[in-house]
């Protein structure tokens, strides 16, 4: 590369970037893009170089030709994009950018990164007094994650088609390789049309995001629910016999082998509209009614309520391997009965969630005991079963225990069992409010887990993003971003510092202290704002007139 001229005043760095890339050279001058410049790519790059070409013209209204590099130089004045074998110990995501005055070097040593790679040019680039540059510098960048997904949650918050695109699209400008899709009754399914939402995607549609992430380099997993949270199944008189309680439309019965017949045929629909998946979501958390029935309460006896949880997933785990899937679980029912760990089909992903664990706040941890997740401090320890506390205590304790406790030990529990795992903090949970997540506590959560994650070897991390308040998807995209910085590099990222970047690169404002200040002014309204129960008498979430009803 040439020698950099001085940089211009007040032009962006590396430092602007989300996520903050990991190794950085800043040089001198910067590189004029104009509609002289030619974007020239290589091997199986024409994708990548048509999405680059894309956004410069949506962006700047450049209108850059496209050409396959055929043995010739470049020349200079280029945008030129190549595959390299010199990054492969970093990963297959991992990218070098090269700016100097002369021009533009993108390599990669598979299409993932030079796809993020350009991500990064993107965000660099300045315009100004009529220029569009970018400053000179190199880049060395690779993600410490594999995985780093979002949930997306249909069931109380459906988008229009056209947004739910719009969100994967800023998705992957932050590098986020996955979206865990919760569709619940938004999805068309033929086999049982009497659950489809008039909301629901088509088919059609299905397929068109599929090319999208595809593009994007983001791989989508479905979530089908395969015992509790049916209410949108089981809320019809035609599904009632499922029930595990007869007025209790929330769970399945696991010994009728009706309930297994159901999931796999809709699992069934759903992968065939998604035949390239990875992985595929059941579900399977809080279990809450498991062994009320009087079958269930039989077998409950015989083998306990852990051993008639596990015996029906390890079924729905078999189906989902013998469809080439690998099988995805929430962790809470086997931190409920950590006995039955070791009969879990050993090829299952476990998802620990946890969204209250948090580093600034050492003396309590999230746990999972007689029911859902509780918050134990030393003063309630006690009140721990001696089932779960005599398995997990091990993972609590560090030096000043039980003043402060070693934090997510579930994770280092299913990892030290061989299971692979993936951290899931939150973006937006129950607790907050319908205007706003309460960032005060989700963004330490999503920190401090990543960093855990990253130490013993998680797969990676998906933020989840329940849609139960109904928050409005643009007040999510502080928490994304912050967990998509730590996903790609787990290491400190002064908060403040980070705040500033986003809120300047989301707004464009650059004073950010009043937006700073509205984002958690708005979320502190769940202490005034009425809390209506997510379903109506039917089994159904309400709609946005609930959350309307707020200003009423």
């Amino acid at each position: 590369m040439k020698t950099y001229r001085q940089m211009i005043p007040g032009e962006h760095t590396a430092g602007s970037v989300i996520p903050q890339p990991k190794e950085v050279q800043n040089g001198e001058g910067v590189f004029h893009l104009q509609n002289s410049c030619a974007i020239l790519f290589g091997q199986e790059l024409s994708e990548e170089a048509e999405f680059l070409s894309r956004r410069l013209a949506d962006r700047f209204g450049l209108k850059l030709p496209i050409r396959e590099i055929s043995g010739h130089s470049p020349g200079q004045g280029n945008i030129v994009m190549e595959r390299t074998k010199s990054l492969e110990d970093c990963g297959y995501e991992s990218y070098i950018l090269q700016v100097d005055i002369d021009g533009i070097q993108l390599e990669a040593p598979q299409p993932a990164g030079i796809f993020y790679g350009i991500q990064t040019l993107l965000q660099l680039i300045q315009a100004g007094d009529g220029q569009i540059f970018l400053p000179a510098l190199e880049i060395t960048d690779w993600p410490t994650l594999k995985l780093r997904g979002v949930h997306i949650d249909l069931k109380a918050q459906m988008p229009t088609f056209q947004y739910l695109k719009s969100i994967l699209r800023r998705l992957a400008e932050y590098k986020i390789n996955t979206v865990l899709l919760e569709y619940e009754d938004k999805f068309p399914y033929q086999s049982h049309p009497k659950i489809v939402s008039p909301l629901a995607l088509s088919r059609e549609q299905i397929k068109e995001l599929n090319e999208l992430a595809r593009l994007l380099h983001i791989e989508i997993i479905p979530l089908l629910q395969s015992l509790g949270h049916v209410e949108y199944i089981l809320s019809h008189s035609e599904y009632a016999h499922l029930r595990e309680v007869p007025n209790d439309f929330s769970q399945y019965c696991p010994l009728n082998p009706e309930s297994q017949r159901l999931f796999k045929e809709l699992a069934a629909e759903i992968l065939e509209l998604h035949p390239d998946v990875q992985f595929f979501h059941i579900g399977g958390d809080e279990a809450d009614s498991l062994g009320q029935c009087p079958r269930c309460q039989a077998k409950a006896r015989e083998i306990g309520k852990g051993g008639l949880y596990v015996e029906y997933i390890n079924e729905i785990c078999r189906f989902i391997l013998n469809q080439g899937k690998r099988p995805v679980l929430w962790h809470d029912m086997l931190a409920r009965n950590p006995e039955v760990v070791d009969h879990l089909v050993h090829d299952a992903v476990i998802m620990d969630w946890d969204y209250y664990s948090r580093d600034d706040e050492p003396f309590k941890i999230q746990i999972y005991d007689k029911g859902g997740g509780q918050i134990i401090t030393k003063e309630n320890l006690s009140e721990v079963s001696e089932k779960v506390r005599s398995v997990f205590e091990p993972y609590w304790k560090c030096e000043d225990y039980p003043d402060r406790f070693n934090l997510f030990g579930y994770t280092r529990f299913f990892k030290d069992r061989d299971f692979d795992v993936i951290a899931a903090p939150s973006v937006r949970v129950d607790g907050d409010s319908g205007y706003s997540p309460t960032f005060e506590f989700h963004l330490p959560n999503i920190r401090s887990f990543i960093e855990v994650a990253a130490r013993y070897g998680a797969l990676g991390v998906v933020a989840t993003s329940w849609a139960v308040r109904r928050t409005p998807w643009e007040t999510l995209w502080l928490g994304i971003a912050w967990t998509a910085e730590h996903a790609w590099s787990p290491e400190r990222t002064d908060r403040q510092g980070f705040e500033r970047k986003f809120l300047q690169q989301f707004y464009g404002a650059e004073d950010q202290t009043g937006i700073i200040e509205a984002k958690y002014l708005l979320s502190k309204l769940v202490a005034t704002a009425s809390y209506r129960t997510p379903y109506n008498e039917q089994g159904h979430y309400w709609g946005l007139g609930a959350m309307l009803q707020e200003f009423c």
